[in-house]
């Protein structure tokens, strides 16, 4: 009986100390996604040209993505969910500072396709990279961007960006026609859904107060007139 007993003992052992190795990994990776939030932070205070931001992201990928491989490579190939929940987080991160600057570039919502391209080295990984992006992640970092998309209306409306503000009312309008037709009973996706609803109807909503004023400055300028 010990023999089972400490048997379990030394299993438990060696998945700590590995736990420990993942955990130590993926620090590097959220200094690196800090980085990156710190960057796009820029982008509530700009109109216009980002290239200079995005530049600076976008040199910090290749850093990610080494230290992304470090930490899969740690991972048992049969147990990434076992030891994920760190790593998914900053996963999340990464899908939605790479889908803001798709959105910024060409309007368009970057495939999870192009991401598993741009942070992960599949030739290295193999079957552990089919693990690492899974739609749910994917979801949640677009989630993110929506809520993101409507903090930065505010600034475009204050800046009289009233164009921008369309384009992405046009944008997290085509998302949400997107989600309505998953029908998905799960139900964190259903929340995510819910929070970009959420976000459209402010950006529906600031749309009119826009055009409400605007008809009112007219009425009151052609009163002077």
């Amino acid at each position: 009986m010990d023999k089972i007993f400490q048997d379990f003992q030394n299993e438990f052992n060696k998945e700590f100390e590995l736990k420990q190795k993942i955990r130590t990994q993926i620090k590097q990776i959220t200094q690196i996604n800090r980085k990156i939030e710190h960057v796009l932070i820029d982008i509530h205070d700009e109109f216009g040209d980002f290239s200079n931001i995005f530049e600076k992201i976008l040199n910090l990928i290749p850093k990610f993505k080494e230290q992304l491989e470090k930490v899969i490579l740690l991972i048992p190939e049969d147990q990434y969910h076992k030891f994920d929940s760190g790593l998914k987080f900053e996963i999340i991160n990464i899908i939605y500072a790479l889908s803001l600057i798709t959105f910024f570039k060409s309007g368009d919502l970057i495939p999870i396709q192009q991401i598993e391209e741009m942070i992960l080295n599949k030739e290295k990984l193999g079957c552990k990279s089919e693990l690492i992006i899974e739609k749910q992640d994917y979801l949640n970092g677009i989630s993110k961007l929506s809520s993101q998309l409507s903090r930065y209306c505010v600034n475009c409306a204050r800046n009289e960006k009233y164009e921008m503000i369309e384009n992405i009312c046009n944008f997290l309008g085509k998302i949400n026609l997107g989600l309505e037709l998953l029908k998905s009973k799960n139900e964190g996706l259903k929340k995510k859904h819910e929070f970009i609803k959420r976000d459209l109807k402010k950006i529906e909503k600031l749309i009119y107060d826009i055009e409400k004023t605007n008809q009112i400055k007219k009425i009151l300028s052609n009163q002077k007139k």
